[in-house]
């Protein structure tokens, strides 16, 4: 799993508790480029993306640099934005929508497309932009 938004509170929180579900968190990134990379570097089986990061790409922008590299399986836009619009926008990435700030609505979504594998979770990296 790579994680990537460009509030490190959040990125703490999640890997925290994702890794405590069971996941693997392979890398965390700040920037939808370094997650793209983290991406092509790690082959995860889901990517975390917020849709706003700036100053570089969106999530949806770095949702379709992943999905055409083949970089990574299931995709989570985890934001604070959750126009009708950008719903449709994430379906159509091949994305699923979570509303940030719900962990109960994140750990649902990620058993629906990539549950947690049988065994303890590593050491996470962090893949940082500068």
């Amino acid at each position: 799993m790579v994680i990537a938004d460009n509030d490190p509170t959040i990125v703490e929180l999640l890997r925290t508790d994702l890794s405590l579900e069971g996941y693997h968190v392979v890398a965390t990134a700040d920037g939808g480029e370094a997650a793209a990379a983290a991406c092509a570097r790690y082959r995860p089986d889901v990517l975390i993306v917020d849709y706003r990061m700036p100053p570089g790409p969106t999530g949806l922008e770095t949702i379709a640099m992943v999905r055409a590299a083949g970089a990574a399986g299931a995709m989570v836009l985890y934001t604070n934005y959750r126009s009708p619009r950008l719903v449709s926008q994430a379906r159509s990435h091949g994305a699923t929508l979570v509303p940030k700030g719900s962990l109960r609505g994140l750990r649902e979504a990620l058993a629906h497309v990539a549950p947690p594998p049988d065994g303890a979770a590593s050491a996470p990296e962090s893949a940082e932009s500068g």
